[in-house]
Parts: C-alpha cells; sequence; structure tokens
C-alpha cells in the first residue's frame, strides 16, 4: 500500500453568522494528505475553539538509553525550594536590533523632552491569561495564535546604556514591549519567554541579529551581580543587582484591561470609564462634538457576547479624517503612536515629526493632562492615569474583552 503523510492542523472552514452580523469562527482538528487533499474533520465541539493540535505517538528506544537529565541550576534550585516566586531578565541593549524583523528601530540619538538620550525610555511587561468567555474581538496576535490574552504587569526603566533588568513573576507566560518617552509602544515581542523561580536570564538585545549571538559569552555575572561584557571590559548600568520589581510600579494593574465589562459595568479603570469620564460631557449621544460618540447606548448593555457601538466606532468607522483627507479608524493594532485617537489628546501626531497627517481640532485636548516641568504630558504622573489606560488599551492590540470572569 502507498504510505501517505498527513498533516494534523486546525482550521475554521466557515466563518459563522450568529444574526447580528458579528463574523466569528469556529475551529476545529482536521487531517489531510501533504498535498493539501482529502481534508477531514477529526474533531470539533461548537462551543468550543481547538487550535494547535499535537500529534502522539509512540518512539522507538533511544540509542544508548535515556538521555542524562541536565542538572538544575543552583540558583533555581534554591529559589523553589524557599518557594521564591520571583526571576529576573537582564537585557544589555534594546538598541541592538535585527535589521529585517519588520519593526522599528528606536532611535538611540533621539533628545527626549528632559533633555535625555535614546528614544526608548521604558518597558512595559505583560502576562497572558486564559481566555475569556467573551469569545468576540480576542485581540491582535503576538505569539503563535491570535487568541492569546494579556494583562498588564508592571514597567520598569531603561537605562542610559540601552540596558534594563526586571523582577518578574516566575512560571508565567511574559512579553515585553519597548517603549519612548510617551508610555508607547515602540517594539513589540512577538514570542511569549518566562523565568522559573530564582532564576536570572541573560540577553544581548532585543531580537538581535544570529550574527550576535556571542556575545551572550561575554556577559559575566559579578560577584556583586552586576553584569559585566569582558570584552568591553565595561558594566552595564542595569544588573541583578538593581533589578526594577516591575510589579511595585505605580502603574501597575492587578486586574485586566478590557475596553467595557458588561458583566461589571460600574468598572472603573476600563476603557469605557475614562470615556466616561473624561469625554461625554462633549462626546455624549445626543449632539456629539465632532460627531464623534464616546457614550454608551441602552442597546450596548445587553448581549454580553458582543461589542458595544462606541468600540465599533473606534475601531471599524474610519471617523478620522486627516489633514490631507483621508479616512482611518480612531484607534489602530499597529499602536498608540499611530492612533489618531491618541494624537488627539497630545494635540499632534506621534509618529511624525512633521504632523503632516494630523487635522488641528477646535479644541485643544491636551489641555486635560497635566504636563511636568518640561511642558511635556507624561502619561506616568498619577494624575495622567486616564491617558495611560487609553495608551495601553491601544498598545495591547485593542482588545475588547480579557475578563475571564462570569
Amino acid at each position: 500500500l502507498e504510505r501517505r503523510e498527513k498533516i494534523l492542523f486546525a482550521m475554521s472552514p466557515y466563518p459563522v453568522n450568529d444574526g447580528n452580523n458579528e463574523r466569528r469562527v469556529d475551529y476545529g482538528i482536521y487531517i489531510m494528505d501533504k498535498d493539501g487533499k482529502n481534508v477531514r474533520l477529526i474533531y470539533n465541539d461548537p462551543e468550543y475553539n481547538e487550535i494547535d493540535p499535537v500529534v502522539v505517538l509512540s518512539r522507538d528506544k533511544l540509542p544508548g538509553g535515556i538521555p542524562q537529565v541536565i542538572p538544575m541550576d543552583p540558583e533555581v534550585a534554591e529559589g523553589i525550594s524557599s518557594g521564591m516566586e520571583t526571576g529576573m531578565f537582564f537585557d544589555g541593549n534594546v538598541y541592538d536590533r535585527s535589521p529585517s524583523d519588520g519593526q522599528l528601530r528606536p532611535d538611540r540619538n533621539m533628545v527626549n523632552s528632559d533633555g535625555s538620550i535614546g528614544q526608548a525610555r521604558y518597558v512595559r511587561v505583560l502576562e497572558a491569561i486564559p481566555l475569556p468567555l467573551n469569545r468576540n474581538q480576542r485581540g491582535a496576535p503576538i505569539g503563535n495564535t491570535n487568541f492569546e490574552k494579556q494583562r498588564l504587569i508592571g514597567y520598569a526603566p531603561v537605562r542610559e546604556d540601552g540596558s534594563f533588568s526586571i523582577e518578574v513573576p516566575a512560571n508565567r507566560s511574559l512579553h515585553l514591549q519597548v517603549l519612548d518617552e510617551n508610555g508607547m509602544m515602540l517594539v513589540n515581542q512577538l514570542t511569549w519567554i518566562q523565568v522559573m523561580p530564582g532564576e536570572k536570564r541573560l540577553c544581548t538585545g532585543c531580537h538581535d541579529s544570529h550574527s550576535r549571538d556571542k556575545i551572550i559569552n561575554d556577559l559575566h555575572i559579578q560577584p556583586d551581580f552586576s553584569v559585566m561584557n569582558a570584552a568591553s571590559g565595561t558594566a552595564y548600568l542595569s544588573g541583578f543587582q538593581n533589578a526594577v520589581k516591575v510589579m511595585e510600579h505605580p502603574a501597575a494593574r492587578s486586574d485586566t484591561m478590557d475596553f467595557f465589562d458588561k458583566l461589571h459595568p460600574n468598572r472603573t479603570n476600563t476603557v469605557q470609564a475614562v470615556f466616561d469620564t473624561r469625554c461625554v460631557s462633549c462626546h455624549g449621544a445626543t449632539a456629539p462634538a465632532g460627531g464623534l460618540r464616546l457614550q454608551n447606548l441602552p442597546e450596548d448593555l445587553f448581549d454580553n457576547d458582543a461589542v458595544t457601538s462606541v468600540y465599533d466606532i473606534l475601531t471599524q468607522d474610519d471617523g478620522y479624517t486627516t489633514a490631507q483627507g483621508e479616512q482611518r479608524d480612531y484607534a489602530v493594532r499597529s499602536g498608540a503612536r499611530h492612533s489618531p485617537l491618541i494624537w488627539v489628546m497630545f494635540n499632534h501626531q506621534l509618529n511624525d515629526p512633521d504632523n503632516s497627517d494630523f487635522r488641528p481640532l477646535s479644541y485643544d485636548h491636551s489641555i486635560m493632562w497635566q504636563k511636568d516641568g518640561n511642558n511635556h504630558i507624561d502619561p506616568f504622573i498619577p494624575e495622567n492615569r486616564d491617558l495611560l489606560t487609553l495608551i495601553e488599551w491601544v498598545d495591547m492590540g485593542l482588545q475588547y474583552s480579557n475578563s475571564t470572569l462570569e
């Protein structure tokens, strides 16, 4: 008999329409021939999405028997035995990046509003969380699938030499974003990483080129837990001795980032709550300023599995007209720096110093926010927490609901 190799995969061959014009998917597990023919359904539960199937097969005995298990790192062994709940990451230089990874290369020579040099100022740490009950608007992809939800863990500074060191929860799926002085994403890590209790992990840069991998051999942890580059003979400003506990940052969140929570509509830290507090006096349901309504309608409070009309207005309706007369969504998945909603809050375009696409409005919305001594809107000032919430929502992929609560 002819032996045919098979491919096991997950897909949703047809969109599901629930009658509300919402396109949804129903992933199931399928098998097909290597040439793509003879597709056959293996399993599908209509109440769930089955993804990332794995073939489990028996295997031949390994030559020489079972390989020896690699000894556990002594620091990890001690961390586990002592009940530690955190580990540490060190990054030598966020500006050392592969030239072909498709993302922005932060400008190490940029002069910031406070006179400091270097466009990268902070890192944001995000954690994967279980899928929400709301199966709609699951968010943008950051890893291997587009079903990954996340919550904010905290922040840490990038030091003057481009390095950072952070203490984070252990045994969690994490990913990082490099931010500018406005707390907005410059680079988004596209894979999950994790650290074990007590573990100290080293990295030379952000998604650096493989030709530079050998640099990791030059990094040495000193007795005082600082990190030295043996090749250059210099110590980094960041090290494990001064790792920042991101969970203790004033802007860290203990809950999830949600646009609106219909199951808990009185939550005060959702994006809609920011609009209700700051915006609906002008952008209410009746004669909204500029034609932009940011207030929920009564019907928005029904159907827990559907997004609100305000969410659609901001993300799907091409509601913003640029200075060139082009129509764009107010909020876009490429991040806060590219989103007209955030431009309006700062009263200038954030991804173009020439301000070529920003259309000045009759009202300067930047006066809503507290400025520092350099006349700069710092989103990390406590009075500007609402602004930071908007920035976080956009940079985290415009996710509608992260809540897993019933």
